[in-house]
Formats: C-alpha cells, sequence, structure tokens
C-alpha cells in the first residue's frame, strides 16, 4: 500500500530493465533494493543529488533514504489498475493515476508530503 492509490495491491505493474532508461529522473516510480537490506520496493524517484537518488512511497510519511543507480533494478513501465469499490473511489483512484502522470509534480508535492496527505484521504474513501 506504500504507493496507494497510484498503485495498489491488485493492479498489475509492469517493470522496465534500468539498462533500457539512460537516466532516472525525478518522478519515476522505481524498483529499488533498499542499500544495507534485501528489500525490494516500489516507491518514486523525489529527488536527485550526485548520483544518489531520494526514494518514497507516495502514501509514507517518510523516506526511505538515498540509493545509488546500482540499487535501482527497473521503472515502472506500465500499471493495468484493478478497479473495484464505490463510483467515487474508482473516479479518484483515476483521478490520481493522470495525476501520475506529472512525474515531477507528483515527486514535488511527494517531498513534501502534500500527495501523501492526498493519498491517505483517498484511501480512507469506502
Amino acid at each position: 500500500m506504500s504507493m496507494a492509490p497510484v498503485i495498489r495491491q491488485k493492479d498489475r505493474v509492469t517493470i522496465a530493465p534500468a539498462s533500457t532508461k539512460p537516466e532516472m529522473e525525478i518522478g519515476d516510480v522505481a524498483a529499488v533494493i533498499l542499500p544495507g537490506t534485501e528489500i525490494l520496493v516500489i516507491h518514486r524517484i523525489i529527488a536527485e543529488n550526485q548520483g544518489q537518488f531520494l526514494v518514497k512511497g507516495d502514501n509514507l510519511w517518510h523516506c526511505d533514504g538515498c540509493c545509488e543507480r546500482i540499487h535501482i533494478l527497473g521503472y515502472v513501465q506500465n500499471v493495468e489498475k484493478h478497479f473495484s469499490g464505490s463510483c467515487l473511489k474508482i473516479k479518484m483512484e483515476k483521478l490520481c493515476l493522470v495525476f501520475a502522470e506529472h512525474k515531477r509534480l507528483a515527486a514535488f508535492l511527494s517531498r513534501n508530503r502534500i500527495w501523501t496527505f492526498f493519498c491517505r484521504i483517498t484511501n480512507k474513501i469506502p
């Protein structure tokens, strides 16, 4: 649920190898092995500084910390949404999916926890 509502548990995610993308960009959603762990996460790149990428789940208040390019296995190329539930919830999920296409803005809002607040509100809709 760390990337909900942009990516939910039953959504199908296509990951392209990092080698197919010459440069990772702020706002990309990447598959990352967190440094010092063997934990694989799919989180958004919210900042970059001298080859270090700061990653964070849209639905989390905290950042995962910095990682290097070698920790990035790939990036999310496509998300097939699995819609269920109320009509309002479906409309909110579609809105979030459209918003996610503006990845630099999503990264800025996530870094400042504004997007996180929006995600939390969206996830509480029945």
